[in-house]
């Protein structure tokens, strides 16, 4: 299953599990064929190495142990796509969650901001990426879930559509690995009380 330009099919769509299907029916609109398009949607990558992906657990644990109040719902990581529920501070959040080899992603300079990644990520040989709409608290949830995850694995965190990450800087300093991405989620965390 995969999310595509034109978005997911029923098909796709109806092969998730009844959790995840009922909360992307709340983030979907429906076109008049009966395909769910997504909202445009904005997105974090975590380059790791493959034999680093952790389970939801593990992943649950390094949440809880850097000090923040998220947790992520059961999910096979390797295998399951789309909407993962996760609850920040007790109310009801999530993202997207999409895995990919490395060799499998195009970087595309023409893109606003360029995909241009390769030079920057080492031995990294798999991509999660991590898709949230400007809605609620998605974007913290999913800046938390990332920079956990880049940390724990040794990989390294990366917002192409942040502009404070973005913007005139040099572009490895777009790139964030282990405590960095740390302080960049707990920055986004503290300004979520500021709104």
């Amino acid at each position: 299953m995969s999310l595509n330009s034109g978005g997911l099919t029923s098909c796709d769509y109806n092969m998730k599990p009844p959790a995840i299907r009922q909360h992307h029916q709340k983030q979907s609109l429906m076109d008049s064929c009966g395909l769910a398009k997504m909202i445009a949607m904005e997105g974090i990558y975590v380059f790791l190495r493959d034999a680093a992906l952790p389970t939801v657990q593990d992943w649950n644990r390094a949440i809880k142990e850097n000090g923040f109040n998220l947790v992520l719902d059961s999910f096979d990581l390797r295998n399951d796509d789309g909407y993962l529920p996760a609850w920040l501070r007790g109310e009801e959040s999530g993202f997207e969650w999409y895995l990919e080899p490395v060799a499998n992603m195009d970087e595309d300079p023409e893109m606003d901001p360029p995909f241009l990644f390769k030079a920057f990520i080492g031995d990294c040989d798999l991509a999660a990426s991590l898709k949230f709409i400007s809605q609620a608290n998605e974007d913290v949830t999913s800046s938390i879930a990332a920079a956990v995850l880049a940390k724990m694995t040794d990989g390294v965190f990366w917002d192409p559509g942040d502009p404070e990450l973005c913007g005139n800087q040099e572009p490895t300093s777009t790139f964030l690995r282990g405590d960095e991405a740390i302080a960049l989620a707990r920055k986004r965390f503290a300004n979520l009380d500021a709104v």
